[in-house]
């Protein structure tokens, strides 16, 4: 079953303005059931779209830990604390 991910900035202040991506997300949704070269894809929004660049996911390898916490409701988590081992790799999605 083909489909699509939309990921939006998390970090940011500023609310998406989903009127200037409509154009954006409609060309990569119209790409994606046209051309059928893939099942799956991601796509990040950023707050200011300029163009559509096609790449590919970046494989990365982490240095990490597990940290265990508690939600706000008592429950057992684990978080998964990760920092790069290398640099970021040209032409990736990073």
């Amino acid at each position: 079953m083909p489909a699509i991910a939309f990921s939006a900035p998390q970090k940011q202040t500023l609310e998406l303005d989903y009127e200037t991506l409509k154009p954006f997300i409609k060309q990569v949704i119209t790409n994606f059931l046209v051309e059928q070269l893939c099942m799956l894809i991601n796509v990040n929004l950023p707050l200011k779209p300029t163009n559509i660049v096609w790449t590919r996911q970046s494989v990365r390898h982490y240095e990490g830990h597990v940290v265990e916490g508690k939600d706000p409701m008592g429950r057992q988590h684990y978080w998964f604390a990760a920092q790069p081992i290398e640099a970021v790799e040209k032409g990736t999605d990073r």
